[in-house]
């Protein structure tokens, strides 16, 4: 669920009454969850708070929360930009933590390479092109475990290729814009638990490629994420883009 940073709004207050559950996570410093949200959900349920002095630092805490004893896959992507995560994300479908590195550095930060160590999985995804995680982080990820880089020419493809990786079929898929995240961030807690890939696409048409990749998975039921402004009527029509 996504709050505004001071205050808690009133109807995710009200859907965590409907949800009823004993213990809320918080994640993110004081700066992005301010204590005063902190009180408010105290209120609803137990409080948990997972922070970092970064969003890379907070990443592996919730990597470490999530999974203690390791995991059999997981993801590394950039912490500079987001869609090549949202995607990732829905998945992976809670098998494995979305680790969020410095992806320009040219290599890994030593926290980062104990933490993919310590969780002994059996593949690990880097999600985004070179552009976006460095040949050197990916080819440290490749000296701890098997590494797959799922990386296109831009963040479209970059959607399709994690999804490929990751799905044979899918009676359903999901459709969030690109542009920004909050949508997808949302939408990523909801499609693994039907199962369904999300794909991002620009805001006023979905990319041939995907359209295609829609129809080979099988899918019979396509949900967009996002009102008119973030998706537009085109996208719900299921145009596709003009070529070049």
């Amino acid at each position: 669920l996504l709050t505004a940073a001071a205050a808690l709004p009133a109807d995710v207050a009200a859907e965590i009454e409907r949800l009823a559950p004993e213990n809320v996570v918080i994640v993110g410093g004081p700066n992005s969850v301010s204590a005063g949200v902190e009180e408010q959900l105290a209120g609803l349920a137990d409080v948990t708070r997972i922070e970092g002095a970064d969003r890379f630092e907070t990443s592996r805490k919730v990597a470490e929360t999530a999974y203690p004893s390791g995991a059999p896959v997981a993801v590394v992507a950039a912490g500079a930009n987001f869609a090549d995560a949202l995607s990732a994300g829905a998945a992976i479908d809670g098998e494995g933590p979305v680790v969020l590195v410095n992806g320009t550095a040219g290599s890994l930060d030593d926290a980062t390479e104990a933490l993919l160590k310590g969780l002994d999985a059996a593949e690990i995804s880097v999600v985004g092109g070179e552009k976006s995680v460095s040949k050197g982080i990916y080819g440290e990820v490749g000296a701890i475990t098997k590494a797959v880089r799922l990386g296109g020419v831009d963040r479209y493809e970059s959607s399709r290729l994690i999804n490929a990786h990751f799905f044979e079929s899918a009676n359903r898929v999901f459709l969030a814009t690109g542009e920004s995240f909050p949508d997808a961030l949302s939408g990523s807690g909801l499609a693994p638990k039907v199962d369904a890939p999300l794909f991002t696409v620009p805001g006023t048409c979905v990319p041939a490629d995907t359209l295609a990749q829609i129809t080979a998975l099988g899918a019979t039921r396509v949900t967009l994420l996002g009102g008119d402004l973030t998706l537009s009527p085109a996208v719900a029509e299921l145009t596709a883009c003009a070529a070049g």
